[in-house]
């Protein structure tokens, strides 16, 4: 994620022709996101966008959002703000998609 001082956050994510399956965490995370008027985008991801990102996370079915913290030996920024709008986004659309069962 980058955050602009005069814009919205925006995500970011590798794009499907690098042979990755759509992930359902991912595509959660990105429903909410663009109700809440984040900017998405799609592209090729080398390490060093993952260092100079200002937060990165690890989504999953299980962890769901999970800050990055180091990369290599780099320390990152995790901000508790963001990753807790990625949690509620994620509570929201994976509720809607897979309900409770009665």
């Amino acid at each position: 994620m980058t955050v602009a001082a005069d814009g919205p956050p925006k995500l970011i994510t590798p794009t499907l022709k690098t042979g990755i399956l759509p992930g359902t965490t991912q595509g959660a995370a990105f429903a909410g996101a663009e109700r809440a008027g984040w900017e998405l985008g799609y592209g090729p991801l080398t390490p060093e966008d993952v260092r100079s990102a200002d937060h990165a996370w690890l989504l999953s079915s299980v962890r769901l959002a999970s800050p990055i913290s180091r990369v290599d030996q780099a320390a990152k920024d995790v901000s508790e703000h963001y990753t807790s709008q990625l949690m509620d986004f994620l509570a929201q659309d994976l509720a809607e998609t897979y309900p409770a069962e009665p």
